[in-house]
């Protein structure tokens, strides 16, 4: 089943982030771990206010671009495959997925989802058949990879 669709409701925190981030002291050692949650917070209401406007191709760059796990993780729970990519039309057999999102993207959301197959391998498994049948492997952006 695909998760719930997101709504105007403020996300869940991605794992490993808190809602609200401790002001470190200058030298303490936990300041590298609250710039991340606050960096990742920041990221997360980004990417909320991306997906309310329907840029899905933005917020899912946005994520990407971070290379968080947990943030992706977050993302594909959030967003339902559905919003994303649509199969063809039973009355057009042999056509590709189609999708919302630029095939860079793609590429790189199959490789992220690829790396961390441990946490809720059945849900990135779906995602990663979805994206498997959106790309184009002749089109000229992902074409030399």
């Amino acid at each position: 089943a695909s998760p719930a669709p997101y709504t105007a409701s403020a996300p869940a925190a991605a794992p490993g982030a808190s809602s609200r981030a401790p002001t470190p002291a200058v030298g303490d050692a936990s300041t590298s771990a609250s710039a991340s949650a606050t960096a990742r917070n920041a990221t997360m209401a980004k990417v909320w206010q991306l997906l309310q406007d329907k840029h899905l191709d933005a917020a899912f760059s946005q994520v990407l671009r971070m290379v968080d796990v947990p943030l992706l993780r977050w993302l594909v729970s959030a967003v339902p495959r559905s919003t994303v990519f649509s199969a063809p039309s039973p009355a057009f057999p042999g056509q590709p997925y189609s999708t919302s999102l630029s095939q860079p993207v793609v590429l790189s959301l199959m490789q992220q989802l690829a790396r961390d197959l441990e946490h809720d391998p059945h849900h990135k498994l779906e995602w990663l058949h979805d994206a498997c049948l959106a790309l184009n492997p002749r089109h000229p952006s992902v074409q030399p990879y």
